[in-house]
């Protein structure tokens, strides 16, 4: 785990396990407890209290379509989270984009880990990340897209046992346009639990199936680019 965040900010030592699925089909890294159970409910309870104030104004009108029964709003950029909630968001993020590096130069070429080991470090100060939280009640889900024209994309799961998986599917799958003996060729699912994380480049299309429970699965998903260094 990296031991340095930028220049002056400590990693979290968080009791994370990385299961390691980069290599078979697709470049998707899942952290288990990246956050503390009791920590994962605190911060969940806290959104889904921020969902249901009036005088909270959400987002959730952004993509309606593709997300109906899906609360969406940025309460970690207002007053209505605490500071030490937000900072802890904030942090978790670029450790996690952190974690992601250090996962995915295992599984490259020398080349390739070239550009990850050098290239990264230079543009850790230069990550700029987009979150937002979302609280789907049962039936809720998501179809499928992708978050196009960023670098990485994440979740940060605080309340996600029994609430549905997720499916990831490399377009070279989708579009059938690869055979099936190069990497990346199906489809990965993943059952998150509280506190869980996953990371994963931002062209990878993506569903989140109906929440079968009466529990609100509540999450936090973000994006991170890198800033004067927009995709062509």
């Amino acid at each position: 785990m990296p031991k340095e965040l930028g220049k002056t900010m400590q990693v979290n030592k968080f009791p994370w396990k990385k299961i390691e699925v980069c290599a078979e089909v697709s470049p998707v890294l899942h952290i288990k407890n990246a956050i503390p159970k009791n920590l994962a409910k605190e911060i969940a309870d806290a959104i889904i209290a921020i969902s249901k104030n009036p005088e909270y104004k959400d987002v959730s009108n952004l993509n309606a379509d593709s997300n109906t029964g899906c609360w969406r709003g940025k309460p970690h950029l207002t007053d209505f989270m605490s500071h030490e909630h937000k900072f802890f968001i904030s942090e978790l993020m670029m450790s996690l984009a952190l974690e992601y590096k250090e996962s995915w130069s295992k599984h490259t070429d020398e080349f390739t880990k070239h550009r990850m080991n050098d290239q990264w470090k230079n543009f850790t100060d230069r990550m700029v990340f987009d979150a937002w939280a979302n609280v789907n009640d049962q039936f809720a889900g998501n179809i499928a897209h992708s978050h196009s024209h960023n670098f990485l994309s994440g979740v940060i799961y605080f309340q996600a046992t029994g609430t549905g998986g997720i499916n990831l599917q490399p377009q070279n799958y989708l579009m059938g346009t690869s055979h099936y003996l190069w990497p990346w060729h199906g489809v990965s699912r993943f059952e998150p639990d509280d506190g869980d994380a996953l990371l994963f480049p931002s062209y990878l299309v993506h569903d989140v199936e109906n929440n079968p429970s009466t529990k609100p699965r509540v999450n936090m998903a973000y994006n991170a680019r890198i800033r004067d260094m927009e995709p062509v």
